[in-house]
Formats: structure tokens, sequence, C-alpha cells
């Protein structure tokens, strides 16, 4: 392609981008006219990545305690891509199940072979997505389809670690539709801000650095720590892409499985992302069969196993360190003061600020001999690091208490503060 056909494509990317989010300022618009002026807050969560679920478990359960305010939860099932499911004569709804067999009250969003769930018919006032990727939505839920009619909102699964990340995970096809955003950090919130200006300035659309309600969960979660023999959490990441921080999965699985298999006094726990298998298989980087050899081999071994469970928050806790590509599970984990190792990307990403001097409290290895040694001296209760690790929770992460209330308040008086 060529340079003007490239300047051309670039006009034209940029024309529908102009045009697409004007229409949801216009929607957006029309919306905030419409407001209720009584009748309790009516807030749903649409659910489907349970692993996020904690992101707005706390921020649920206290729009429930509430007496002027209603929550609701609509459970999406996990296989979906490109707006459909990939089997389409399925009508069961493993997210639905997993909810009902937690105690929770949940919709079935899957009420027939493609047949949704009328979310309108529950007059939100407003609406979360669990992930901000439409692709993973059938279209009746998708962003652009929810905003005529509810105010979407989103606290992210998991903030942004890197410059690239913003980009990528605070994107304009499904943001440009959210009016409000709930920021882990201010760093999040200004860009959002930036990049969604428009709106900003027409007080259609606003970021709020308020927090993330995960770190209340995790606190929350807290108990039974009392780890009987030295155990070693790894979470490889997902993709061997470069761009997207690639994974090191290759890099570290038979080390750690030798480790496991000579030290029988210790356990790992390999929870690799929910999507690392299947990517890996779909883009060739393993077949099928190795990745089912990879299983047996952790099944072989008595001190090891594979973690695939929806949820995990109260595993953190059951652990003595974690081992973890880049990933918000790396901030999560550094929040209950345990240790860290981090292998960083073979690719070097530019880090916010923030995640730089967190990892000033983390154990950085960057190859097998590295690795083992950080794992010997974690074993042994060795932990030098722990004092400055201290230091840097309360210094980051000191002001994230209350959180959950705080994002209910900002419904709650965006809505006119309105009784039931």
């Amino acid at each position: 392609m060529n340079a003007v056909k490239k300047l051309a494509v670039r006009v034209s990317y940029k024309c529908r981008e102009f045009w697409e989010y004007r229409a949801a300022r216009r929607d957006m618009r029309a919306l905030a006219e419409k407001v209720r002026a009584d009748g309790p807050v009516r807030v749903v969560f649409i659910t489907q990545y349970v692993p996020a679920w904690n992101k707005v478990k706390g921020l649920y359960e206290e729009l429930r305690r509430r007496e002027n305010t209603e929550a609701y939860i609509l459970c999406v099932p996990s296989g979906i891509r490109g707006g459909r499911l990939l089997d389409e004569g399925d009508l069961s709804n493993d997210t639905y199940d997993y909810f009902i067999g937690q105690g929770y009250e949940a919709i079935n969003a899957l009420v027939g072979k493609n047949q949704w769930f009328d979310l309108q018919s529950l007059q939100p006032d407003y609406v979360f997505h669990p992930r901000p990727y439409n692709d993973f939505m059938p279209p009746v839920y998708q962003s652009s389809q929810v905003r005529k009619y509810a105010k979407l909102c989103n606290i992210m699964y998991g903030p942004a670690l890197t410059y690239n990340g913003l980009k990528t995970t605070l994107n304009r096809d499904y943001h440009k539709d959210l009016c409000k955003y709930f920021a882990t950090t201010t760093v999040e919130a200004d860009y959002w801000n930036d990049r969604f200006s428009g709106g900003v300035r027409q007080g259609l659309q606003k970021a709020y650095a308020i927090g993330n309600p995960v770190f209340e969960e995790l606190a929350a979660c807290r108990g039974g720590e009392d780890v009987q023999r030295p155990t070693f959490l790894w979470s490889p990441r997902w993709t061997t892409d470069p761009a997207a921080g690639g994974t090191n999965f290759f890099t570290y699985r038979q080390v750690l499985n030798r480790y496991a298999a000579g030290h029988p006094d210790t356990e790992l726990i390999v929870r690799p992302h929910p999507l690392m298998f299947r990517t890996l298989v779909e883009k060739g980087d393993m077949t099928q069969q190795e990745a089912d050899d990879y299983r047996q081999q952790l099944q072989q071994l008595p001190n090891a196993r594979l973690d695939e469970a929806k949820e995990y928050t109260k595993m953190l806790w059951q652990t003595t360190a974690l081992i973890s590509d880049i990933s918000f599970l790396v901030v999560e984990y550094f929040t209950t003061g345990k240790p860290v190792i981090y292998c960083p990307p073979a690719q070097p990403f530019p880090n916010l600020p923030w995640v730089d001097r967190m990892l000033e409290g983390c154990y950085i290895v960057h190859n097998e001999t590295e690795l083992v040694q950080a794992v010997e001296q974690l074993a042994r209760g060795e932990d030098p690091l722990y004092q400055r690790r201290q230091q840097l929770i309360e210094e980051l992460f000191g002001g994230v208490a209350g959180s959950a209330s705080r994002i209910a308040d900002v419904l709650v008086q965006d809505a006119g503060g309105r009784k039931g």
C-alpha cells in the first residue's frame, strides 16, 4: 500500500471514528434528559468473565444493602466470539450455573436459540460490563445498543500497567459509549478524560480515580493463610504476541516442573490465564496434544496441580509467593504483602510510573537460574524485600478502602439522589 492509500485509509478511519463518537454522545444526551425522577436506582451487572467478578462484587453488595438502590446480575455464557455463540445449539449457560451455584440471585441471559433476555425490561439506570470488549457480547448487549437506554459504566478487570495497555484496554470501540469510568489510578482517569474530552466537556462522560473494590474484596477473603509448606502460584500470560506482553510459559514450564519433582516438600500451583491454552493452540504455538501432555505431567506430580477454577481470591492467601508474567494479578497479590517473583516480557514495555515503584518490592528474574534462586530463597523463608514491600503497599494502595461505597454514592447522586 503506497503512502497515498495509507493516508486515505487513515482519514477514512478517523472520519468513521468521529461520527461514531458523535452518535454515542447524541444517545447519552437524549438519555440524560429522560432520567426518572423517582423510584430506586437500578444497576445491572452483566457477568460473563467470572475472574473479573471480584472487581465489582463489593459494589454489587453495597447496592443491595442500600434502600434506594437495586442491583441485578445478568449472566452471559462464556463461549462467545465475534458476537456469536461458538456452539449455537448449546443452550447451557456456564456463567449462570456458576452464580446460581454460589447462591446468587441471577438472570439467565440465554433464553433460547439465538434468543436473549430483554435487558431493557429491567429499566436499568446503569449497566456494567465485565470487560471492555464488545466481541465477547451478543449484539443486543454490546455497548452501542445498551447506551441507548442505560448509562454505561465500567470498573476495569485490571488497571493498565503499561502505556501500551492504556491504549488497548481503554479502547474507543467500547469506551466511547461509557458515561462513567471508575479508574483504579489517577493515570488511568486522566488518560480517559483526555481521550474522551468531547463528552467530558459536555458533562456527558467522566472518569473517577476512586480505586478498585477488588482490594476490599481481597482483604475480606483473608483467612486460612497458614501455609503448611512452601507453595508457589505460577500465572503465565495467555499469548506469545510481543505487542501484548508475550508469555514465559514455554520458557519456564519444564523448569518449574523439574523443581517441583526435585522438592517434594514444596507445592506448585499453575494458574494460567483462562484464555492461554486455547489461544496458544489456535495460534499454532502448541498443539492440543502438547497441551494435554503438559496437563498430564502436572497430574503425575504429587505436589503440583493445575488450577482453572473460575474464582481465585481466597486461594491467593493460601500460597507462599506468586510467580507471574505482566498481569493485574501481580497487583492484587502484591497487596497481600506476600512476595512476588516477576518475569518481565522479552520485549521491554514502558511501564507506568506507579508500576515501576511497585516492582521495587518484587523479585525480578530474567532466566532459569535467577528464577530457581528466587524460589529457593523464598522456600527457605528468606524475604529481604519484605519491609520495602510493606512501605510500597501503604504508599501506593493505602487509600483504596471504601471505593465501593464511593462509587455507589456517585451513581445515586448522578441519578438525582432519588429515593425508592
